[in-house]
């Protein structure tokens, strides 16, 4: 509402302001709806013989080693075993395909494997029995391998860091197998997913003979946790991880294809993938979309596109064609291979290969259409007054409104579309100090307006309490316009009806077979174009005093507004960081020189470090502990390093230095003074050694905040303070970890790093760690 009491209604989402029908896109980085993208991939022709070929597995390393499943060769079946192709930049005497093998010794645990030269044929790694390897599939340094023979099925799972081996038996035949982050394996059967998780112990276990030992030594052995049944008509093709879900892939009745996810209750959501595309055999996440492969038919060219679809959930699920070209070279088969950081990689005739999209971009000519929802000001006879626009119209494109108003809901197309004025651009927001969801560039990106009217009648305002917009939108092939915003403002505030006689206002009704405007409507439409320069102008002034809070104010203004509180700003320091430093500069001055206004100024300085308990100021005399047994005095400070409270009371040893009560406390620091002396002597040697001394400790990430708050504490602590930084990764609560071996840090624990000549210290959680390669002797030195 602004500062007239006119209010607005607002449109900014996707479900809000993407037309109906063809020729718009939504886009999802920006979060603006422009014209779709004209150039359509070039997809595989549907050949049915072509979608039934095998499509061969692959994955890479991070040394560019490729694995595959070995093929017959020398008498042997395909299937049984796993080969790895050394990658292209090696010297080509070690380009020859190698076969993964390990030395394996058993335990009460599992396998146990070691790395041996692959021409040892009793070590090459082969599925149980008679089975063969269906498929493989690598992620967070585990091979997944399920094999089947037709009947039975298992899974291995290779820790190609660890260098171990674990298997477990599966109760369907496997198809697929995808590894999520934390390790977790999924197996996709024909008619159910699988969820496979555990592992061997951390390490290898030789009870002794005749030792007590539990029934089973490993707790969480590899081992199906869950089984989700697909749904009845669906068979499952491919599945991945991606979004934080699992993805399936599955073929329905007649050749046809859906797309679930499988949700935390253990509940598919189905999303329908369009018709007349080709039969998928894989997909892969890329940014917020999925991109699809298919075998190309024996008629195709040899190169064909992928096709990229966008999951979307609301208001209904649904799959969502993103326009584009990602173009493929040659298949080797139609099949992702572990993504890279640049995005996920296809199984191409030239090995493993980028999926990049084309970057120049071709969008449709025009495209026009109605707003999903009509807008409903709640009043009958409502006068809708004006539309702000924010986006973009870059010169040789144009953007058209038009609108229709009714007393009654609409209840389908329909006629009565008013063609509403080109929008105007503006050089100011019509809400107060807004800088805008576009930039202000003239004439081309910013802010839009227009005065909703009639084209013909005697009066010219849009009455009703509904309105529905059309939007049109037109570019040159090459460029597109935008729409991140639409505000519509409704009860009209006219000056001609609140400041002028009654004589002048409008005292006709709406008649639409006249063709001139009376002259009250000529009036009224010529003060609106004053008033949509003034109101703005006045808004500003009626919130002006934003521009002096340091949450809102504008970021030129800050250096005035920090010397008017005192405050010296930091340039080094983000503008978050500053605007909260001048926000509390009240507090601040208030407990200046306090160890509150320490921690307040440290907490600022470092994002909340001191909030989050990564941050510590400890004021050294607090960490002298006495042997008494303070009965008498409560020492349950919330705030004790040693304790934070969990303490009610001192020690229980209970001697000569029992005190029972906080006057008798007095008597008990003469003792402090191994040399005897008055309690005065006494309290002022041990305030001579602990008193104006702190020790802040930096804990976890705040380890790295060291410079910020040296900074901080050269500024901010009183200039009598000593203090010392000290950069920990134990917790805090000094109390209680040593005594109870308990982690009082709530935060993850951080994961080992490997060891570093110079910079490791012996037992302080550094790991001799290995890389994670199939083949760990042919990497490159």
């Amino acid at each position: 509402m602004d500062v007239n009491g006119v209010p607005y209604l607002a449109l900014l989402e996707r479900f809000e302001l993407l037309p109906a029908g063809a020729g718009f896109s939504w886009n999802t980085a920006d979060r603006h709806v422009c014209l779709a993208r004209a150039d359509a991939p070039r997809l595989p022709a549907r050949d049915l013989i072509a979608q039934k070929r095998p499509a061969p597995p692959c994955a890479v390393d991070p040394l560019e080693q490729i694995a595959r499943i070995g093929p017959a060769t020398g008498g042997r079946a395909s299937g049984r075993w796993i080969e790895v192709t050394l990658d292209a930049g090696l010297p080509s005497e070690r380009r020859e395909p190698l076969r993964v093998a390990y030395r394996v010794t058993t335990d009460a645990q599992g396998r146990e494997l070691e790395q041996i030269p692959a021409d040892a044929e009793d070590a090459v790694l082969t599925p149980p029995g008679n089975q063969t390897y269906r498929d493989l599939a690598f992620g967070a340094g585990w091979l997944a391998l399920p094999s089947s023979d037709g009947t039975a099925a298992a899974l291995q799972v290779c820790d190609t860091r660890q260098r171990r081996v674990m298997a477990t038996a599966l109760p369907a035949l496997p198809r697929r197998a995808a590894v999520a982050a934390g390790g977790r394996v999924w197996v996709l059967a024909a008619d159910r997913l699988l969820s496979v998780a555990g592992g061997p112990l951390p390490q290898p276990f030789s009870p002794e003979e005749g030792a007590f030992r539990p029934e089973r030594d490993n707790p969480l052995p590899l081992a199906v946790v869950a089984t989700f049944a697909l749904p009845p008509g669906l068979a499952g093709v491919a599945l991945c991880v991606a979004f934080e879900h699992v993805w399936v892939l599955c073929e329905a009745a007649a050749s046809e294809q859906v797309l679930l996810r499988l949700g935390a209750s253990g509940a598919f959501t189905r999303l329908v993938l369009p018709a007349g595309l080709p039969w998928f055999a894989d997909f892969a996440p890329i940014g917020d979309a999925f991109a699809f492969l298919a075998w190309p038919a024996a008629s195709d060219p040899p190169r064909r596109d992928a096709w990229l679809a966008q999951p979307e959930l609301a208001p209904e699920p649904r799959l969502v064609a993103r326009a584009g070209r990602h173009p493929l070279h040659p298949l080797e088969s139609p099949r992702f291979t572990t993504p890279s950081p640049s995005g996920p990689r296809y199984a191409s005739d030239r090995g493993p290969s980028l999926l990049a999209l084309l970057p120049q971009p071709h969008f449709v000519a025009q495209a026009s259409g109605e707003l999903p929802r009509a807008l409903d000001s709640g009043e009958l006879g409502c006068v809708w007054h004006r539309l702000v626009l924010e986006g973009t119209i870059p010169p040789g494109c144009a953007l058209r409104i038009a609108a229709r108003t009714s007393e009654l809901p609409f209840t389908g197309p329909g006629e009565g579309w008013v063609e509403q004025p080109a929008p105007t651009w503006i050089p100011q927001s019509d809400l107060p100090w807004h800088a805008g969801l576009a930039p202000s560039v003239p004439q081309t990106s910013g802010h839009f307006e227009l005065l909703l009217q009639r084209t013909r009648g005697n009066v010219r305002r849009l009455t009703g309490r509904f309105l529905e917009l059309r939007v049109t939108l037109a570019g040159d092939g090459r460029h597109s316009p935008s729409i991140a915003a639409i505000r519509v403002h409704y009860r009209r505030f006219s000056y001609q009806e609140h400041h002028l006689p009654t004589v002048y206002r409008q005292q006709e009704s709406y008649d639409p077979a006249s063709t001139l405007a009376n002259g009250a409507d000529v009036r009224e439409r010529f003060f609106a174009a004053l008033e949509g320069v003034l109101t703005p102008i006045e808004g500003r002034i009626a919130l002006s005093e934003w521009l002096v809070d340091p949450l809102s104010a504008p970021r030129s203004l800050l250096p005035q507004i920090a010397s008017f509180a005192g405050i010296a700003l930091d340039p080094s320091w983000p503008e978050a960081r500053n605007r909260r430093l001048l926000a509390e500069s009240g507090r601040l001055h208030r407990m200046r020189g306090t160890p509150a206004g320490v921690r307040l100024a440290l907490d600022i300085a470092t994002d909340g470090a001191v909030a989050r308990g990564q941050i510590v100021i400890v004021e050294n005399f607090r960490l002298r502990r006495t042997m008494a047994t303070l009965l008498g005095v409560r020492i349950d400070d919330r705030d004790h390093p040693l304790s934070l409270g969990t303490m009610p009371e001192g020690n229980a040893i209970v001697g000569d230095s029992l005190i029972l009560a906080e006057a008798s406390a007095r008597a008990f620091l003469a003792l402090l003074d191994e040399r005897g002396g008055s309690d005065a002597a006494a309290v002022a040697r041990f305030f001579d050694s602990y008193a104006h001394q702190v020790s802040v400790l930096l804990h976890g990430a705040a380890r790295a905040l060291g410079a910020a708050v040296e900074r901080a504490l050269a500024r901010f602590a009183p200039a009598h303070v000593r203090y010392r930084i000290i950069a920990t990764d134990t917790p805090f609560v000094l109390g209680l970890s040593p005594l109870l071996a308990v982690d009082t840090a709530l935060e993850p624990e951080p994961p080992a790093e490997a060891v570093t000549l110079g910079a490791t210290l012996l037992g302080r959680g550094d790991l001799v760690q290995n890389g994670v390669a199939f083949i760990p002797s042919a990497a490159p030195e």
